[in-house]
């Protein structure tokens, strides 16, 4: 009769409590009957549930509570949409509108710069907040962050190596350097009013959301949870740069050269992308991407070389496609060799609206 109201306790089962005839199952601070003999549902309307729908009830409690906790869920933050969305086994559960930083396009390179992060990071914890109601916190910087940053001259080699000791022993990053730390996503309100005028995008950072959905929010999010975040309007290099690792022989010796190499991988509904993003101190720029058809990297389906990282099919880039035995063949109409580079990207953003990235950051 009212024992459908079960399905609201799929999370944070912790005990159940007794008064008199009424059983209650505690979720998210209120007290929801769910079976008994004498029964009150949220509306205090009296409902009468036999002992039968009781165990039923319970087992289902139990059921949905375990499904909940093993499942996969990632947080999906666009910048350039003002998007969040919570999914969950790959499915949107959640989705609502935020606020990210003062300088709403920029990557976060260092303290003080108003920017919210890109990349790749994980929930760390989550606590109560007097001044922002609720408060998800998550692992910026990770890696990328500190490798990035120690190509750029933002840390010290010194800084640069507590970074990937700490990344290698699984902890988190130091919080002591100049990328800044204590970043995450909290409530306050999607816009506030600064100087008797509503703003958005009002952060020195983090990311906001209106109290409502910040409770709901986290309700459903965990630590461990990953997070990905990106600006779904800049050209591909500076889109991925943020989610780029490094081969680990190349960690330690990278960031003081003048040149550097990263990858970004991706599982898209074209096959893995391998897409390796070369980067010099001179700010010279070039990607190399390889769409690899059944996993096969000695036979991509589709080769692009774009040699400054436009974005864009010039003169001198390469658009080449596998043509069966004779191997790759370059694409020499250069419409069509955009039409599969714009392809690509397409496919590049929904890997990320999907979280289908690689996530060992």
């Amino acid at each position: 009769m009212y024992s459908s109201s079960i399905l609201v306790c799929y999370k944070h089962i912790t005990y159940f409590l007794q008064n008199e005839n009424r059983l209650y199952l505690p979720v998210q601070k209120k007290k929801i009957c769910i079976a008994g003999y004498t029964c009150f549902g949220q509306n205090g309307e009296k409902v009468i549930v036999g002992r039968f729908n009781f165990v039923v009830s319970l087992f289902l409690a139990l059921f949905f509570y375990i499904s909940d906790a093993s499942a996969s869920r990632c947080i999906v933050i666009d910048k350039a949409k003002k998007d969040l969305v919570m999914l969950v086994d790959g499915k949107k559960r959640q989705e609502f509108k935020v606020s990210v930083g003062l300088d709403t396009y920029s990557d976060k390179r260092r303290i003080f710069d108003c920017s919210t992060p890109e990349g790749a990071y994980k929930v760390t914890y989550k606590k109560g907040s007097n001044e922002f109601n609720k408060f998800i916190g998550f692992s910026y910087p990770n890696i990328a962050d500190a490798w990035y940053a120690r190509h750029k001259g933002v840390i010290s080699d010194q800084e640069y190596d507590k970074c990937l000791n700490a990344y290698r022993k699984g902890r988190l990053l130091p919080s002591d350097t100049e990328l800044g730390n204590s970043l995450g996503i909290h409530g306050g309100g999607v816009s506030r009013y600064l100087d008797g005028t509503s703003a958005c995008d009002w952060t020195k950072g983090c990311v906001a959301l209106d109290d409502n959905d910040i409770e709901k929010l986290y309700s459903v999010a965990s630590k461990g949870d990953d997070i990905v975040i990106f600006h779904s309007e800049k050209n591909i290099f500076q889109l991925l740069i943020p989610f780029a690792i490094l081969e680990e022989k190349d960690y330690e010796r990278c960031p003081g050269q003048a040149d550097c190499s990263a990858i970004v991988r991706l599982r898209t509904e074209h096959g893995v992308v391998e897409i390796r993003l070369n980067e010099g101190l001179d700010f010279t720029r070039q990607i190399e991407i390889a769409v690899l058809n059944n996993g096969q990297q000695d036979r991509p389906a589709l080769k692009i070389v774009d040699e400054d990282a436009n974005g864009l099919v010039d003169e001198w880039d390469n658009v080449s496609i596998f043509d069966g035995s004779d191997g790759l063949r370059e694409i020499q109409d250069k419409q069509e060799a955009q039409a599969q580079y714009d392809t690509v990207k397409k496919s590049v953003l929904n890997a990320l609206a999907t979280c289908n990235i690689n996530m060992s950051q």
